[in-house]
């Protein structure tokens, strides 16, 4: 019963459109066969309370995770067995999502610096988290741009950019200063990509030197990069960083959804939870209390 399940879950992923959802299906959905094997069930008997009952047993997940993994085995039952599966009158209470992890200005100031553009590597990192810092694009976009689609001249690119609603073309500008970062790694890439790699970015060492990165190694070098700056980073933190950093140095709302391609507001405003108002201490009756005493 157990291969014939995983066969099963198997043939539900070859289904999803995007290799990242299916990576993220095969997590859950391995774990709930190898649960109901030890229980000696079939998934025609998973009932709201047995789901329940493997929920509870991974112990490691908090809300966020026991939500999606309900919605993800809900999605494979009505795969397998139609809208009469036996979850389909089990409801959960979609959790809030707490404001997500963003870097500061000041933080950023010392990750610049500390690429070495004298080497190929560092020409890279500065030219694609700058990149990264001005356009708000996500790890993927960044990765998959493709040379035909960069426009120094004209300060502008053009990038698919997959987000929840199964991506879209963006045009993208950036600034005279991140096109000579461009520029610099381009010197570099010219000896560097195999003729077959079109993308801007490639890897520049290992097994892989001179092909196209990818969002793992792209995520798995911010993981090496933030252990030697002393704080922690992802790709998509520069989406956050984007977008909060705009409006901090003075751009409106409609702007910065615009270079962010936010179509909607309710959306936007989930990447902006972590924008710092500026300080408004100065102006607290509490202060003008205390500073009136401390004149009289």
């Amino acid at each position: 019963m157990f291969i014939a399940m995983n066969a099963e879950v198997t043939g539900f992923l070859a289904t999803c459109e995007s290799p990242r959802t299916a990576v993220c299906y095969d997590h859950v959905l391995r774990r709930l066969v190898g649960w109901m094997d030890s229980q000696g069930l079939a998934f025609h008997e998973i009932t709201p309370d047995r789901f329940t009952q493997f929920l509870n047993s991974q112990t490691t997940w908090k809300a966020v995770s026991r939500y999606l993994a309900y919605n993800v085995t809900r999605a494979f039952l009505r795969w397998r067995f139609g809208e009469d599966h036996s979850l389909s009158k089990m409801r959960m209470k979609r959790p809030k999502a707490k404001p997500q992890p963003t870097i500061t200005q000041d933080q950023f100031d010392r990750l610049l610096p500390f690429f070495n553009t004298q080497t190929a590597i560092g020409a890279r990192d500065l030219a694609l988290f700058a990149l990264a810092a001005e356009t708000g694009l996500r790890a993927t976009a960044l990765c998959n741009i493709k040379m035909q689609n960069l426009y120094l001249d004209a300060l502008t690119l053009i990038a698919l950019d997959k987000g929840r609603g199964g991506g879209e073309w963006r045009v993208c500008r950036f600034s005279p200063v991140v096109a000579s970062y461009l520029i610099a790694w381009l010197a570099y890439r010219e000896g560097i990509a195999l003729p077959e790699t079109s993308t801007i970015f490639c890897s520049v060492r290992g097994k892989k030197r001179g092909q196209s990165n990818d969002r793992f190694g792209l995520l798995s070098r911010c993981r090496e990069i933030s252990r030697k700056v002393g704080f922690k980073f992802t790709p998509h933190v520069f989406r956050r960083f984007m977008a909060t950093r705009l409006l901090e140095l003075g751009a409106s709302d409609t702007a910065t959804m615009q270079q962010g391609a936010w179509k909607s507001r309710e959306e936007f405003l989930k990447y902006i939870r972590s924008y710092q108002l500026p300080d408004v201490t100065p102006f607290s009756p509490v202060t003008a209390y205390y500073n009136k005493g401390k004149t009289t």
